[in-house]
C-alpha cells in the first residue's frame, strides 16, 4: 500500500508498506496474441522470452470436442443464478464445433489462413466461431425457414469477420479487390 501519510490504511500497523522479493522469485506471464492485441514493442521483446505455441486447426479442436462428448464430459464453469432466465431461452454450446460439418471447418481454415497472410493479426478464431456457432443454433425455427445455415454462416462472416478488416488498398486491395467508380463493378 501507499506508505504517504495522508492516505490512512486501516492495518498498517499490521503490514508493512512493501514486500521485498527475493531471487527466488520469478514472475511469468501470458498473453493471447491474436485479431483483438497489438504487437509487442521491440523494447518488451528485448526483456521477455516468448513463447509461441503452436495452434491447433479447427478440425483438431472439433475432434476434441467429439471426444469430450462421447466421453460425457461434464461442464466445469456453472452458470450464475441471474443468467439462468437467459439460459431458458437461448441453446448453449456444451461440445464446441461439432455443429460445423467437416467441410465448413476446413473453409473457415482456408478463410482465416487467408486474411492472416495479409495481416497476421487478423482472421477466424477460436472465440469468433464458437459464437458463429451460438448464433447459427439459436436462430428461430419458421415456417418457411428464413435463414439456411448457409445464409447464417454468410452474414456471420459479414459481421464478425469482414468488419476487422481496416487498412489501406495497398494493404488489402488484392484480398478484397477494387470497384470500378462509374460502372460499380468488382
Amino acid at each position: 500500500y501507499n506508505n504517504d501519510k495522508e492516505i490512512v490504511c486501516k492495518n498498517e500497523q499490521k503490514y508493512r508498506p512493501c514486500i521485498p522479493i527475493s531471487s527466488n522469485v520469478i514472475f511469468v506471464g501470458t498473453a493471447n496474441i491474436d485479431e483483438t492485441t497489438k504487437d509487442f514493442s521491440d523494447r518488451l521483446l528485448d526483456r521477455a522470452n516468448v513463447i509461441r505455441l503452436n495452434p491447433i486447426s479447427f478440425l483438431q479442436a472439433r475432434e476434441q470436442s467429439l471426444l469430450g462428448k462421447q466421453q460425457g464430459k461434464e461442464k466445469q464453469n456453472e452458470k450464475k443464478i441471474f443468467y439462468d432466465v437467459f439460459k431458458n431461452w437461448r441453446q448453449e454450446i456444451e461440445y464446441p464445433f461439432i455443429s460445423f460439418t467437416e467441410s465448413e471447418m476446413e473453409f473457415f481454415t482456408k478463410l482465416h489462413s487467408l486474411i492472416n497472410e495479409y495481416d497476421h493479426q487478423k482472421g477466424v478464431s477460436f472465440r469468433i466461431l464458437r459464437n458463429i456457432e451460438k448464433y447459427i443454433i439459436n436462430i428461430p425455427c419458421s415456417q418457411d425457414n428464413t435463414i439456411t445455415k448457409a445464409r447464417a454462416i454468410d452474414l456471420q462472416i459479414k459481421q464478425r469477420v469482414l468488419t476487422k478488416i481496416k487498412g489501406h488498398a495497398e494493404q488489402f486491395g488484392s484480398l478484397i479487390g477494387m470497384c470500378e467508380m462509374q460502372s460499380e463493378k468488382p
